[in-house]
């Protein structure tokens, strides 16, 4: 009978806005929830450590801990080396993409627990700890970040989801499941676990099916509401698909499939914004108008100043800044020059040369 739809039914069904509530407080707590915890007992004497406990989003176990060693009076903990339960070595850097904080404390020998500073690095993943000399300490170590669930669309949730007006508070497999076991009237067994009903059951999910398919089909004629054809609409489209889930496919390909929209300082920043989500922060959206007097640099034009006769096609060249977008934004900490550059050169570039007007360029530089 599964997937139900949304639909208050009667004590069976979950209404849109609930699903939506429940997507939100699911997200909200896998937030604010510790994206690793390791506990380690440092012994600054003797220059040794010895992990006690480690649970991440990725794995859990003291065999699958990072790295953790005392070098030049500090405790390190080295991101980059911790393994998952299939024994292959994996990265905890992504979980600081789009922010993070780090949280810290020891106890020293009487019992008393204290801050522990704080130092990260970002070039080599490494998390550094001032430790006090001469003792044996217990630290504490919790790592708060973002990792791909970033968004309601995760869990299949959207703000704009309405409850089904057709299944919404019963399935078509069920409404199924009654007609075949009302029509065979009184000679047959119908209770549960009998073959008749088996039988009626296999047909109601039959019948359901189809029904669904030819919703989905419909449903699949525009960008929007596609599912099974989503992979379709973003070669359609060009929506970039490598490492990217439906959610953030189905957001674009709905972006893109409106109909063009005037490319004003507030659309613009929106849909930049939109764009860079929890990884990066427009700071602004710049160009060099000048004026009609003291056009700015680099304006060429006939009787006015000469252009370089290589881009001449015809009457002179005719060129000027007026319309260069000087588009700044600001990584967030933790993310990595690659992953600014894969995010500019596909989803940014594609909306933007869609949006720009033909006469227009644009560039995108880092704060």
């Amino acid at each position: 009978m599964l997937p139900l739809r949304l639909g208050a039914g009667d004590n069976t069904g979950i209404s849109a806005e609930s699903h939506a509530r429940l997507s939100a407080d699911l997200l909200a707590t896998h937030r604010t929830s510790p994206a690793m915890t390791l506990v380690v007992l440092a012994d600054a004497v003797a220059g040794t450590v010895q992990v006690l406990s480690y649970e991440s989003r990725l794995s859990r176990g003291v065999k699958q801990a990072p790295k953790v060693a005392i070098e030049s009076g500090d405790l390190r903990v080295y991101l980059n080396t911790a393994a998952n339960d299939y024994a292959e070595v994996i990265d905890l850097m992504p979980l600081l993409v789009s922010g993070a904080a780090i949280m810290c404390q020891y106890r020293d020998v009487s019992g008393v627990w204290h801050p522990a500073t704080t130092a990260f690095a970002t070039a080599d993943a490494t998390l550094t700890f001032d430790i006090p000399a001469a003792t044996t300490s217990v630290f504490v170590i919790e790592l708060y970040g973002a990792d791909g669930l970033t968004s309601l669309g995760a869990y299949g949730a959207h703000e704009r989801k309405k409850d089904s007006k057709k299944e919404g508070k019963a399935t078509y497999a069920w409404l199924w499941f009654q007609y075949f076991s009302s029509a065979l009237g009184s000679a047959y067994d119908t209770r549960p676990g009998t073959v008749v009903t088996w039988g009626n059951a296999a047909k109601a999910r039959a019948f359901g099916t189809s029904q669904r398919i030819s919703e989905m089909l419909a449903a699949s004629a525009t960008p929007d509401g596609s599912d099974a054809k989503l992979d379709m609409w973003s070669a359609v489209l060009g929506v970039p698909q490598a490492g990217r889930t439906r959610a953030e496919l189905r957001a674009d390909c709905e972006e893109l499939g409106r109909f063009p929209e005037t490319p004003t300082h507030a659309f613009l920043a929106a849909g930049i914004s939109r764009i860079l989500g929890r990884e990066g922060t427009l700071v602004s959206i710049t160009s060099d108008k000048g004026t009609i007097a003291a056009p700015p640099t680099g304006t060429y034009g006939p009787g006015f100043e000469t252009g370089d006769p290589d881009y001449d096609m015809g009457e002179g060249v005719w060129a000027s800044p007026r319309g260069h977008l000087i588009i700044t934004v600001q990584p967030r900490y933790g993310l990595t020059l690659a992953d600014m550059l894969n995010k500019v050169n596909r989803p940014l570039a594609f909306f933007l040369d869609r949006v720009i007007r033909a006469t227009s360029t644009w560039e995108v530089v880092s704060a």
